[in-house]
């Protein structure tokens, strides 16, 4: 994941997929809110885990919330 930190979210998604085959997509992506102060706040993947892994033989998408 994009932050330091072991996030909630993505350890649910370590334990749900395959070993070693989850990738995540959009990692780069920076929020652009301005309301509510946010304009100084760093928010990596914009809090939201998108990416793709293995479950047994099948492809498998999520999309996860990452509380700050």
């Amino acid at each position: 994941m994009s932050s330091s930190n072991d996030s909630l979210a993505m350890q649910r998604i370590t334990k749900l997929v395959d070993e070693n085959s989850f990738m995540e997509i959009g990692s780069l992506v920076t929020a652009r809110n301005t309301d509510f102060n946010l304009a100084d706040t760093d928010t990596p993947s914009d809090g939201v885990i998108t990416g793709y892994g293995l479950i047994a033989i099948w492809y498998m998408f999520t999309a996860r919330m990452h509380p700050y």
